[in-house]
């Protein structure tokens, strides 16, 4: 009598398998510290985006009386004056507001853009890293 053993596929001919990210972040090392290495790069570009709208001018180029005058202008006394000249309305405190929650609307856009742009153009996507690896080795 002969015995034999059902068994499923065998785990080492079948196809790459999806593997979900806690499995992911453990199978590879390198994707904690390019995360580190992305993380400090996005801090470093934001901190510095705000001290240029803080500190950072400008060059303002202003038409009087027929001519053209170069002004250096910090960012934020330009959004000021821009501020001080919207129209004057019944409800001046909601225009101002508005203008004010679309500059941070645009600050903050710029700010997580910068963090989309490091993240996909970093070490790339973990999924396909790992699909790589395993695609990468021996057949045998």
């Amino acid at each position: 009598m002969t015995e034999t053993k059902a068994s499923g596929p065998d785990p080492e001919s079948a196809g790459p398998t999806q593997l979900d990210d806690e499995e992911l972040q453990v199978q590879s090392p390198r994707n904690a510290t390019g995360r580190i290495d992305g993380l400090v790069a996005w801090a470093l570009l934001s901190l510095g985006f705000l001290a240029f709208i803080t500190f950072g001018s400008v060059d303002a180029r202003i038409w009087r009386f027929n001519n053209l005058q170069i002004e250096s202008r910090s960012v934020l006394r330009i959004w000021t004056l821009q501020a001080e000249s919207l129209p004057r309305v019944a409800q001046q405190w909601m225009l101002t507001s508005l203008f004010y929650a679309c500059i941070l609307a645009v600050v903050v856009g710029t700010i997580t853009g910068i963090w989309l742009l490091l993240d996909s153009a970093g070490t790339g996507s973990s999924r396909t890293q790992a699909a790589a690896d395993d695609s990468s080795g021996d057949p045998a």
